[in-house]
């Protein structure tokens, strides 16, 4: 906590902004209580609060990103001596000039004021589906409620850019946003539900895609898969794919059946799968015998998992 408190002192006498006390605090409870693990934060500064949100859990993951490079070389000796290099990934650059592929959980903003909707707009496709974006400084030190005709010119223009961010946030057709009278002012966005179906459906098709992929193999190789399947004296891996593609996108387009809740365990049968026009008997042929007396258990622990199990190795439970 002492080094902590060095580098809240160093900031302080140096008039190097970093997130206010109260702020980093809510910013770190939010990330506990919503069990996040990767970050991905716009504006380093000497990396106070990527080492904060590091600290916090062995698991979570920083990516950060600094233009300024006297601040990212303090920064980078900050993340050394707390040895989290592991942890934080730093990089040197403006973020209109970073490109990344990977997802994350969580997205910070804190760096330029006046390029936030910019930064929210580039940086959003990195966000997953049920991630946040938290924005920090809103409040601008109380100057965004304050009349403009009060402030110089060049604040002013900063304080303008705010605002019109924070109405981009209450009017933002993709995303909801709360707003938080804490620290300098936080916001917290997410997407819509029906933003995030949309992107379920997208994973529904490509299920489909995988379900009609397999099935053509099954039908151009079926001398090949009943070997296979002869000699394994059991289910080939191949229809095993095709069952359990079949039984996720039975889950999704059923969603209103099966609750999100952990130790939910549903049996279905082929026959579920077969009438809902998800399987034929085509796409099983040849497996007829291995499949008998058997069911699908689709249980529920913080993700679904899918499995072909004996009917007396299945019990439904349901909360």
């Amino acid at each position: 906590m002492v080094r902590i408190l060095e580098l809240e002192e160093y900031a302080a006498k140096n008039n190097i902004p970093i997130m206010m006390k109260d702020g980093i605090e809510f910013l770190l409870d939010f990330i506990k209580d919503n069990e996040v693990t990767s970050i991905l934060e716009i504006g380093s500064a000497i990396g106070y609060s990527a080492i904060r949100m590091a600290l916090l859990n062995k698991n979570i993951r920083v990516t950060t990103i600094e233009r300024d490079l006297e601040r990212y070389n303090e920064a980078v000796k900050n993340i050394h001596d707390f040895n989290l290099e592991e942890q934080i990934t730093i990089i040197n650059d403006d973020a209109f000039n970073v490109e990344l592929n990977q997802k994350f959980d969580l997205i910070f903003i804190d760096a330029a004021k006046s390029q936030y909707i910019k930064f929210f707009e580039k940086f959003k496709a990195n966000l997953n589906c049920n991630g946040y974006i938290v924005s920090d400084n809103l409040n601008f030190h109380g100057l965004t409620k304050v009349d403009l005709k009060d402030l110089s010119r060049n604040v002013r223009g900063l304080v303008r850019k705010l605002n019109s961010y924070i109405e981009f946030l209450e009017t933002n057709t993709e995303f909801s946003t709360t707003f938080y009278e804490i620290g300098d002012g936080v916001s917290v966005s997410k997407r819509k539900e029906d933003e995030m179906k949309k992107n379920a459906f997208t994973l529904i098709e490509l299920l489909g895609v995988i379900v009609i992929l397999a099935a053509v193999m099954l039908i151009a190789f079926p001398p090949i898969l009943n070997q296979i399947q002869k000699s394994q004296g059991g289910v080939d891996e191949a229809t095993k794919t095709i069952i359990i593609n079949a039984a996720k996108l039975f889950v999704d387009q059923n969603d209103d059946e099966f609750k999100t809740v952990n130790g939910n365990i549903y049996c279905k049968s082929f026959d579920d799968l077969i009438t809902s026009g998800l399987l034929t008997k085509g796409m099983i042929s040849g497996s007829e015998d291995a499949l008998d007396d058997k069911l699908i258990k689709i249980s529920y622990n913080n993700g679904y998992v899918y499995e072909i199990v004996n009917t007396a190795d299945c019990t439904s439970n349901t909360n």
